[in-house]
């Protein structure tokens, strides 16, 4: 089969990040000893060879999203147009200013480089950044792939392989059609587990997918078999039903002896934690997609889950915290109606869902910070300006305490 027929044939298929799964390769390999799979065991012996970027396709699982929910709804599944969707995208979260790509890729990239990217064109500059790498130093880690019929399954690499597509995309240069390879026996979740945990440190969101996998790769050993992704997850949509098969904790235990197993292979360091990570399963979908975008952490989704709200009032709350704090990785969050997430039904959470809102919040840390100016012996010589604020504060003061007080009266 020709290159330009293979390519084809890529460009025909449906969204190749959500092929036909229906017979994945998802039990665990290399399992010796205690019966245990050896976390990222890679055999060195086996020597990389270039493959067609258009005869590989991604895991559709991997809990690394290196293409963000914004851009994978938008979409038509065309691997050659994904980048001209994620620019689309990006250049709308940056209010319609040019991002260019050519210059990023360049030596001089760095000068019109972003300081403070918004989370879906960091996203996006992480992919452009190992391209411009790759480009002047070269590839010194191959993926690793196994054989899918006439093409190969990616388990390790995605963000590396998109970058060649960037690169030949941008360059048209035949050197980067092709992308130095290992071809791996069997598809292993925990070989792709290790080097998810060796490099860039997943999400929280990552790392909820990333116990699923692990835990669901333990029950398929024991004989359990879990719905297939490409059965209950629609191109463009939500992924999260396919992870949470195995949310309830009563039902999918942790099999005795694993957990030390589980925290190694994620990156985690107490029993506790899986129990937190496994809980953001539970999350409703709106509030998934924006949490994983904007790399919330598991800290922050806890605080909002521990309130046990409803799953209008979860959504909404996770999509202010993004608003309002930004990400984890240092990105800012724009608070604009130019941010293309599906915003949840309830726009504001009102003082029946919870007894402070988020204006309550941004109110009250004005007000100790303005509080800590004052001295209670210095107010009598205020003038009159300063004398008016803090009868305003008092009165706003006043209307918290009542509120709260007739909440109380009435349960």
């Amino acid at each position: 089969m020709s290159s330009r027929s293979r390519r084809t044939r890529i460009a025909q298929t449906d969204n190749p990040f959500l092929v036909d799964t229906d017979n994945p390769t998802f039990e665990s390999v290399d399992r010796k000893g205690y019966g245990g799979p050896l976390l990222g065991k890679l055999d060195k012996h086996i020597t990389a060879k270039p493959i067609s970027i258009f005869d590989i396709r991604p895991d559709p699982t991997q809990p690394r999203r290196t293409v963000p929910y914004n851009v994978r709804h938008q979409w038509d599944g065309n691997v050659e147009t994904l980048f001209e969707t994620w620019l689309k995208v990006v250049e709308e979260e940056r209010g319609d200013s040019e991002f260019d790509v050519g210059l990023l890729l360049s030596p001089e990239g760095d000068e019109i480089r972003n300081p403070a990217p918004q989370p879906i064109e960091a996203a996006l500059l992480g992919v452009v950044d190992l391209a411009a790498s790759i480009r002047r130093d070269g590839l010194t880690n191959p993926i690793t792939v196994v054989r899918d019929g006439e093409l190969y399954l990616l388990e390790t690499g995605e963000r590396r392989w998109l970058a060649f597509h960037l690169l030949y995309q941008r360059t048209r240069d035949e050197q980067w059609s092709k992308i130095p390879a290992r071809v791996m026996d069997e598809f292993s979740i925990w070989r792709q587990a290790g080097e998810n945990n060796a490099r860039d440190n997943l999400n929280a969101i990552g790392k909820a997918r990333q116990l699923a996998l692990l835990l669901m790769d333990l029950y398929r050993a024991e004989g359990t078999e879990f719905e297939p992704f490409d059965r209950l997850v629609q191109p463009g949509h939500c992924d999260r039903a396919f992870y949470a098969q195995i949310a309830d904790g009563e039902q999918w235990r942790i099999p005795r002896g694993k957990a030390e197993l589980l925290l190694n292979a994620i990156g985690l360091k107490s029993v506790r934690q899986l129990s937190q990570y496994r809980a953001l399963l539970s999350l409703p979908d709106d509030a998934w997609t924006v949490a994983d975008d904007t790399n919330l952490s598991e800290y922050r989704l806890r605080q909002i889950l521990d309130l046990k709200l409803d799953e209008a009032a979860t959504a909404d709350l996770i999509y202010q915290a993004a608003q309002e704090f930004g990400t984890d990785s240092g990105t800012v969050v724009p608070v604009s109606e130019k941010n293309t997430h599906s915003k949840p039904q309830a726009a504001h959470l009102e003082t029946e869902t919870l007894l402070l809102n988020t204006d309550d919040h941004k109110n009250l840390k004005q007000f100790i910070s303005f509080a800590r100016t004052v001295r209670l012996s210095d107010i009598a010589k205020l003038d009159s300006n300063r004398k008016q604020q803090i009868l305003e504060w008092a009165q706003y003061l006043k209307t918290l305490a009542d509120r709260v007080a007739h909440a109380a009266g009435e349960e």
